[in-house]
């Protein structure tokens, strides 16, 4: 479900589905989703945008300003994962319990147990949503709006 947001009546939004995800056939042979979203930029006759990705998508906008730092005005990784990371033991083990905190029920716990693994050592987010867990779109969406526009604000 797709929230309108009436602050946003001077941006041109566009919300791109990933190839193999939700409605969308899967690939039949290679490609990047990268090239995919510059495709539909060229489509749509943008030539430069601020691209904002959440979770998968921020590898996917990270992956685009690297092969496309031309079209990039502003980029916005949203609870961001580095895809083709080394997974370490160590690592691995404090996945897993944050996935047991989370099975559990204990998503406090979880989102803890999460910021204190290796992938976190050396972040410092910009922003941090109270209350929110992996998808802060939908866990404290007001607050994230918030935080969007505020950035969309100063690009």
């Amino acid at each position: 479900r797709l929230r309108r947001l009436p602050q946003l009546q001077h941006h041109r939004v566009i919300r791109c589905e990933l190839r193999g995800f939700g409605a969308t056939p899967p690939p039949d042979g290679p490609f990047s989703h990268f090239d995919d979203l510059r495709a539909l930029l060229a489509e749509l006759r943008i030539e430069r945008a601020a691209v904002a990705g959440l979770s998968m998508g921020a590898s996917v906008a990270l992956d685009f300003a690297l092969a496309h730092p031309d079209v990039v005005r502003a980029v916005a990784f949203l609870d961001s994962i580095l895809l083709g990371a080394p997974i370490d033991p160590q690592l691995a083990a404090a996945v897993r319990a944050v996935a047991g905190h989370a099975r559990a029920g204990d998503i406090d716990a979880a989102c803890a147990a999460w910021l204190a693994t290796p992938f976190f050592a050396h972040s410092s987010p910009d922003v941090v949503l109270e209350g929110a867990g992996h998808m802060a779109n939908m866990d404290t969406p007001a607050a994230f709006d918030a935080e969007l526009l505020a950035f969309l604000a100063d690009v």
